[in-house]
């Protein structure tokens, strides 16, 4: 596969390297539904007074990588990397925060728990009763047979949730304020195998997303080759440590900008960080 595919891309063996890409399909993706539509941002709200660069890893605004394993609660894990991020920079501690809440909790917001659902209406719950961390309401991977949320253990909560319009500038120029959440076409070996580089998969053009990820970062490597920076959750064996970069060329590659999903309030209010209470 390295040979044939672009030269700046890497493939290797990873923990998936004994599933076949059928298994791999029945066990780490969901069928993809199109999602609620929030309120969209207009793109003269934007600030397009930005960075070349962006990494919210090294700004202490995204926690350590967790497995998904068997379950898909990837849309959840995307959304509360934005939520994570947004608390984070408006100067609140960064928490690890339950996933499993949202899978336990949200079947009113149209989530499915562990059949899939997505990053809006988590996003949703999560500005009607907040979120606990994940040590206080920890990851199981597995469907839970009621909700255990406790307002009382609750740290984080948000505002609400916006659609970002699915234009790269736009979607960098909010990236430069908070990280994001999204979703991509991730059904093939070339997704299944990535080691390094910039991924940039011709095969995936026009395919619909149907695998929640999350967005932390953009720049461009020595050659001038620009990239977005996604998290996955698929262990730190995937991939660069547990994250893909992958080309930023205005063309939307694997659908990546097509469901971007953030924190209400907070991209448009910049420096007020509005998204998160106080």
């Amino acid at each position: 596969m390295n040979a044939k595919f672009n030269p700046q891309t890497y493939f290797g063996v990873n923990h998936f390297a004994d599933l076949t890409l059928q298994e791999f399909k029945n066990k780490y993706h969901i069928n993809f539904r199109a999602p609620p539509q929030p309120q969209s941002i207009s793109s003269n709200k934007l600030p397009y007074d930005i960075p070349e660069s962006v990494d919210w890893r090294k700004k202490g605004a995204v926690t350590p990588i967790i497995n998904q394993d068997q379950c898909g609660s990837s849309p959840y894990f995307a959304a509360t990397t934005s939520i994570e991020g947004a608390w984070a920079i408006a100067g609140h501690p960064l928490e690890v925060l339950s996933v499993q809440q949202i899978i336990d909790c949200t079947s009113n917001y149209g989530n499915e728990g562990c059949n899939g659902g997505w990053m809006n209406e988590s996003i949703a719950y999560a500005a009607d009763f907040g979120l606990e961390t994940n040590t206080s309401y920890p990851y199981t991977g597995a469907d839970g047979s009621s909700c255990l949320g406790d307002a009382k253990k609750v740290v984080a909560k948000v505002k609400g949730v916006v659609n970002v319009p699915a234009i790269d500038d736009d979607v960098t120029a909010a990236l430069a304020q908070v990280p994001l959440a999204s979703a991509i076409y991730s059904f093939s070996s070339a997704f299944q195998f990535y080691k390094s580089g910039i991924y940039n998969d011709p095969a995936c053009a026009g395919q619909q997303p149907e695998h929640g990820i999350g967005i932390v970062g953009y720049g461009q490597d020595a050659q001038g080759v620009k990239f977005y920076i996604l998290k996955n959750w698929w262990t730190t064996s995937w991939g660069e440590e547990g994250y893909m970069r992958i080309i930023r060329n205005g063309e939307n590659n694997c659908g990546l900008l097509t469901f971007v999903s953030s924190i209400a309030r907070f991209i448009v209010l910049g420096i007020d960080f509005g998204g998160v209470p106080k």
